[in-house]
């Protein structure tokens, strides 16, 4: 990247995980240049076939059944609980209405995307929220187990498959994962995973739930998948998407020919060019890096898969990402403590060691 006067930037936020494929990638700007000259917008009252093939394709990568395009992660989240909702509404059980979600998770600030975000500080002016959300500590998984298995009515667990923005990335545990799993099962409750960041090959597999060896019941993802321009998609399992109705929820511009076209060339690059192995192995690099840097005393903890980490630097998290800056490395800080690194997913193995050569500096 290149500001106004000309100086350049090593890219490791990646626009937010978004820009999976880079700034620019000449693929996707062939595509939408093709795509704007043959049809941009249709409506939803027309199916066409770039729509088709995005959700075909996205059906049998996540082994999920239907897919419902929107405009963002938060319109992917908002549908998601319209969904758990109507699932439970239209089998007889209308008082399952509840939902469980983490304190310190983030889902998007839709008025129920807010609801269900466990941080005060976006929702205060808001308030009151949807009704009917409960919360369960991150730093403790038992309790929030024990809330799981206790609570009534609970229409869904919602939760990041990688919590990000409020733990500064939180990396949870397999047997935690599971036994969510198990405990939804068991008792009627649905499980919608957020991988809105997450998701489309940025923690070394296609989705991040592969980690776990389990599948959602719902699934969002958003960001990567369209490394750029707006996109959203709300992923279910038929037997819980048979249950929202025609009509019920629906969208002007999502899934529209123009965004689908390079929804589509997204994945075609990632499966072609081999990205989840190349983010995978990028991942092995990164954390034998961090490893190193906490030996050392640089950084106080980190914690990520992939090309999505949380680093908790000993200087002054403000002061590091001003250091970088001025060095030419671009890095996020989340709250006061972390650093979020998040490049693009084409980022070479030279750029990737060079950019860590430069954060290395700015935390010394």
């Amino acid at each position: 990247l290149k500001d106004i006067e000309d100086r350049k930037f090593l890219d490791f936020i990646g626009g937010i995980s978004v820009c999976s494929l880079g700034h620019s990638h000449p693929e996707i700007v062939e595509t939408l240049h093709k795509q704007a000259h043959t049809l941009i917008h249709a409506s939803n009252l027309f199916y066409h076939p770039k729509q088709i093939l995005l959700a075909k394709k996205l059906v049998d990568i996540s082994g999920l059944g239907k897919v419902f395009f929107c405009n963002s992660g938060a319109e992917a989240n908002e549908g998601a609980l319209k969904l758990a909702r109507a699932y439970h509404f239209s089998r007889g059980n209308p008082d399952k209405n509840k939902f469980l979600a983490f304190e310190g998770s983030f889902h998007g600030r839709t008025f129920g995307a807010l609801s269900v975000t466990g941080q005060s500080k976006y929702q205060e002016a808001f308030k009151p929220l949807v009704p009917g959300v409960v919360f369960g500590p991150m730093n403790d998984l038992d309790k929030f187990l024990d809330i799981l298995e206790n609570e009534k009515n609970l229409a869904a667990v919602i939760m990041e498959t990688m919590p990000v923005e409020g733990m500064g990335v939180f990396v949870l545990p397999k047997k935690f994962v599971k036994r969510v799993r198990e405990i939804c099962d068991q008792n009627d409750i649905l499980l919608i995973l957020d991988e809105v960041q997450a998701g489309i090959a940025r923690t070394g597999k296609m989705f991040c739930y592969e980690h776990y060896e389990i599948t959602p019941d719902i699934l969002t993802l958003a960001k990567g998948l369209g490394t750029g321009v707006p996109i959203g998609a709300l992923l279910a399992k038929d037997s819980v998407a048979s249950y929202m109705k025609y009509g019920q929820h629906a969208t002007t511009f999502g899934g529209s020919p123009l965004i689908c076209s390079v929804g589509l060339k997204v994945l075609e690059i990632i499966e072609r060019e081999k990205i989840v192995e190349h983010v995978a192995r990028l991942g092995k690099l990164a954390d034998e890096t961090f490893d190193k840097w906490l030996n050392k005393g640089l950084i106080k903890d980190y914690r990520g898969m992939g090309l999505l980490w949380g680093i908790d630097s000993v200087k002054k998290t403000e002061d590091v990402f001003e250091r970088a800056f001025e060095l030419g490395l671009l890095v996020n800080m989340l709250g006061s403590n972390t650093l979020r690194i998040a490049p693009p997913l084409i980022i070479s193995n030279e750029e990737f060691e060079k950019g860590l050569n430069i954060l290395e500096e700015a935390l010394k």
